[in-house]
């Protein structure tokens, strides 16, 4: 450090952390803050809990700060925490020992860049041959007995032209258990070839034909050739559930990418609807961005639809784990504390789901 004063002709003194007294403390700090980035946060904590040498004051604790651009964490107060709206847990067991319990989300790669403790989450199930496993009742159902975890089943959209009749009436079956919350995926995904969107608007009517027996619609809405707002999807999706369903049914947006003109039209046809917002996000222009402020702060829910949409480069998959990076992008777009998007989207999620 002696060196580096002489070389840049700043003051000759014995570098000190308390008070911090020359730039020369920044040569040793910047490695130590890169190789503290790299860290688990079980070796953070034990560092955190090591003795220091006698006569030596341990410094206050510095905020945590956002740089706008930079990777400096965003931290939430210890009592606030998160809810996922939407993951798939028999995909994740596909790559993965399991995240049953929310609370114990696997870890992929890398940590996440604004942790967020999960308690709760939507276990979203829309795989015929995973929900009509016979021991899936006894596997899943048995299971759901936290107040937090809610459970949505389903038939997806690109599995249209593939399902049984006995998978249809295994979907039946479930629905009739109380345990049951949503109806999910309902809807359109026209990235598959054109002679099969036939099957998918076959399929929404027959769900929809059920009455939705007071359950929530999860709604899976992704075109094709419309641009990234999948106004065409979402239009014919509206038009449906006007035609069939009550204006006090709840909706749920999954992974919702359009726009403003979107926002108002579900929001007049069904008050009580919900938008998800996943990581998708990060990659939002600036219509999909007006949009996502436009949604009312008791509207908006947060989403991982994990094992897909990961965050991180160096990820193999995603998890709830990331939730709270997800949050961190939809804060920046709104202009608000992470803290304020994790408690509303919580509050939402229960209110919804309740």
């Amino acid at each position: 450090m002696g060196l580096l004063q002489e070389k840049e002709g700043w003051e000759q003194v014995v570098p000190t952390l308390q008070p911090i007294n020359s730039p020369a403390i920044l040569a040793h700090w910047r490695p130590l803050v890169f190789l503290w980035d790299k860290l688990s946060l079980e070796q953070r904590g034990a560092i955190n809990q090591l003795e220091l040498e006698p006569g030596l004051q341990k410094p206050a604790p510095i905020p945590a700060i956002h740089v706008q651009g930079s990777n400096v964490t965003e931290k939430v107060p210890p009592e606030v925490s998160g809810f996922d709206s939407h993951f798939h847990p028999d995909r994740l067991n596909e790559l993965s020992s399991g995240v049953q319990d929310v609370s114990k989300s696997i870890l992929p790669g890398r940590e996440p860049d604004h942790y967020v403790p999960i308690t709760g989450g939507v276990l979203n199930y829309c795989d015929p041959l995973n929900f009509s496993h016979p021991e899936f009742e006894e596997q899943v159902l048995g299971r759901i007995i936290d107040s937090n975890s809610k459970l949505a089943i389903g038939i997806h959209p690109k599995q249209a032209a593939e399902y049984m009749q006995g998978q249809w009436e295994c979907f039946l079956k479930l629905l009739s258990n109380p345990r049951v919350s949503a109806i999910s995926e309902v809807g359109f995904d026209f990235t598959v070839k054109k002679h099969l969107w036939r099957h998918q608007k076959e399929l929404m009517d027959r769900i929809l034909s059920l009455g939705t027996l007071g359950r929530i619609l999860v709604m899976h809405l992704r075109g094709a050739d419309d641009g990234k707002y999948s106004k065409v999807v979402n239009r014919l999706a509206l038009r449906r559930l006007k035609r069939e369903c009550l204006p006090h049914q709840r909706v749920h947006l999954h992974c919702f990418t359009s726009d403003v003109s979107m926002v108002h039209a579900w929001n007049e046809a069904f008050p009580h609807c919900y938008f998800g917002i996943t990581g998708k996000v990060r990659s939002f222009n600036e219509d999909q961005l007006a949009a996502l402020r436009e949604i009312p702060l008791n509207r908006l829910l947060l989403e991982t639809d994990s094992p897909h949409l990961k965050l991180h480069p160096g990820c193999t998959y995603n998890t709830p784990y990331y939730l709270g990076d997800v949050g961190y992008y939809v804060a920046r777009a709104r202009g608000v504390p992470l803290a304020e998007i994790i408690g509303a989207t919580y509050t939402n999620a229960q209110r919804l789901y309740c």
